[in-house]
């Protein structure tokens, strides 16, 4: 990568809920950049070169909130879908 001029990336995060019943899946690409160099303190993966555009932060720099807000539609599908569910 260190030879590319496009550095625009996504993570993603996938989320499922699993029952005797039911499988379903949750995903959101978080819209970010591919760093030249590392940032901040981690031990997972792409952590301290992924940027994520609403921040400027990598994930390394956030929080476990940050982490969890930047991610935060996957979340939000989630619980929303449980509601629906809940009320059946």
């Amino acid at each position: 990568m260190r030879d590319k001029t496009d550095r625009r990336a996504q993570a993603t995060r996938t989320l499922v809920y699993i029952d005797s019943n039911e499988l379903k899946v949750f995903s959101y690409a978080c819209p970010g950049m591919i760093l030249l160099e590392p940032r901040g303190e981690s031990s997972r993966g792409f952590d301290t070169l992924f940027c994520v555009d609403a921040t400027a932060k990598t994930l390394a720099e956030m929080n476990e909130k940050e982490k969890v807000d930047a991610f935060g539609d996957a979340w939000k599908q989630l619980g929303d879908w449980l509601q629906i569910k809940n009320k059946e």
